[in-house]
């Protein structure tokens, strides 16, 4: 397997995103599932054989940002403006090369 940097850069947002899952729960309620599949997602990214686009690893940044954000309780929840600006983060990672080819 060739080492392509794009990939370690998501496979480290998950290692990332599962530290702050350590951290938060500690002291908070982190979210579990939006947390877990986002670590998912970019450990299944970092770990496919082709290299990822500028674009994917941009959004992948911004989708770590926001669950970063919302574990850390800088979001409030009750503000349906940020799940939507995480559902489309989420839907610009998952179809990315669809959307744009």
């Amino acid at each position: 397997m060739k080492f392509r940097i794009s990939n370690a850069f998501l496979l480290a947002l998950a290692l990332i995103v599962f530290a702050d899952v350590l951290v938060v729960s500690r002291s908070g309620k982190p979210d579990i599932a939006i947390s877990s599949g986002s670590i998912i997602v970019f450990v299944l990214r970092g770990l496919n054989l082709r290299e990822q686009s500028t674009g994917i690893v941009v959004v992948g940044i911004l989708f770590a940002l926001w669950v970063l954000a919302d574990n850390g309780g800088l979001l409030e929840s009750s503000w349906s403006l940020w799940t939507l600006v995480g559902f489309v983060l989420a839907l610009l990672y998952a179809l990315w090369e669809r959307l744009f080819r």
